[in-house]
């Protein structure tokens, strides 16, 4: 899959959809006032993998993020660049499965990589369907994709047909910031981040996170899509609590 910056299609046409804080202060205004706020407070992610017999999960997660931010880049770092995929140039996406042992369960990821040019803008909606993640993508030396952040989110929710569900901010390309590249500070990026993590943990029990990758060296690849894995699965086992209450 080419994720080429395409000169033409990155003039930010974002479709006219409502922003990400638009639709936020939608999804609380239809959010259920019953569900038992203790639930709400923050439970580490490992607490649900204590005591629990192993399982396999079939998870489908979405590589999303402005053209050329690395999207492809970093998987084919996370499965090895001689693993085949299924591209399908037409639509701009790229299917691949992988397995990947998380803790003492299985799990199976069903990876979607898809485009980041404005030009897929329609095709793309129908490929977050079903999906119960995301790594959302953005350079960390290109401030534009930085605040593209926002769209990424806010197609991820409308389309993804569960409603909110968790996803990592990833900052790629360190290794760009590390030759003296000018970049989106930390602070910036950890403020954004935390302001969007107290709503989800509030509100959905799941709390946003960032990390920092390099697909060029293998920092931190592997790690964004297990630390993935572990924010579905515990966000999974939640839900179930909550259900049996």
């Amino acid at each position: 899959m080419q994720d080429s910056h395409d000169e033409n299609d990155q003039n930010n046409d974002k479709d006219n959809s409502s922003t990400f804080y638009d639709l936020w202060e939608d999804i609380k205004k239809d959010s259920s006032s019953d569900i038992n706020q203790e639930l709400l407070e923050e439970i580490p992610e490992e607490d649900f993998f204590k005591d629990d017999q192993s399982r396999d999960y079939n998870i489908k997660i979405i590589l999303a993020g402005d053209g050329a931010v690395g999207k492809t880049s970093l998987r084919q770092r996370y499965l090895g660049k001689n693993f085949s995929g299924n591209y399908q140039q037409t639509i701009g996406s790229d299917f691949a499965v992988y397995e990947e042992t998380v803790g003492s369960n299985k799990v199976k990821f069903i990876i979607w990589d898809l485009a980041g040019q404005p030009r897929f803008n329609e095709v793309r909606k129908v490929f977050y369907q079903g999906c119960q993640g995301a790594l959302i993508l953005f350079d960390i030396t290109n401030y534009s994709s930085f605040k593209n952040l926002e769209h990424w989110i806010n197609e991820l929710w409308l389309n993804s047909t569960k409603g909110p569900l968790p996803f990592i901010i990833v900052a790629n390309k360190t290794d760009l910031q590390e030759l003296g590249i000018p970049s989106v500070s930390k602070r910036i990026i950890q403020d954004y981040v935390h302001k969007i993590g107290q709503e989800t943990l509030k509100r959905y029990h799941f709390r946003v996170r960032s990390i920092f990758t390099s697909a060029k060296t293998g920092e931190n690849v592997e790690t964004a899509f297990k630390r993935l894995a572990i924010q579905i699965i515990a966000h999974t086992r939640y839900l179930e609590k909550i259900r049996e209450r």
